[in-house]
């Protein structure tokens, strides 16, 4: 979270920031504000875990790309995650279109660094259950094509 912080610190005063977190569904936290502690404090309302719900990473952009239609001015979608996807395989495409022809950046934030090259595994205990399952939707998110820009 160290880089939330640090893109807050670095943020104009007028700049505005919106806290938005997404499962099923992106689900608004925070509306736009030019506060920063209220939008950090925002953040530390957000807790990061690797789970198998539902995880629709491509169809909650494609509608907050929808809410920020009227939002005047540069806007930049700052996006932590996993990558993981569970969206339907047309939300990707549909949302990668949309980002391409938006006046939206995003950048990503990779949440996996740890997930991705876990630490040894003690040879007593036996690998998680999901282990499997995790390594497919990696690979799965690191061959997912790009948005271009």
């Amino acid at each position: 979270m160290w880089a939330a912080y640090s893109l807050l610190s670095g943020l104009s005063a007028g700049d505005r920031v919106a806290v938005v977190k997404y499962a099923e569904a992106p689900q608004a936290i925070l509306d736009f504000t030019a506060d920063k502690q209220a939008a950090a404090a925002a953040l530390e309302q957000l807790s990061f875990n690797l789970g198998f719900g539902s995880l629709n990473l491509s169809s909650s952009v494609s509608k907050v790309l929808e809410w920020l239609t009227s939002v005047q001015g540069k806007k930049t979608i700052v996006l932590f995650s996993t990558g993981l996807d569970t969206s339907a395989s047309n939300e990707t495409a549909s949302a990668l279109q949309q980002l391409n022809t938006s006046d939206v950046r995003l950048l990503a934030v990779s949440l996996t660094g740890v997930l991705h090259n876990p630490k040894p595994v003690n040879k007593k205990k036996s690998p998680a259950k999901n282990s499997t399952q995790i390594a497919q939707q990696f690979e799965e998110a690191d061959s997912a094509p790009e948005a271009d820009g």
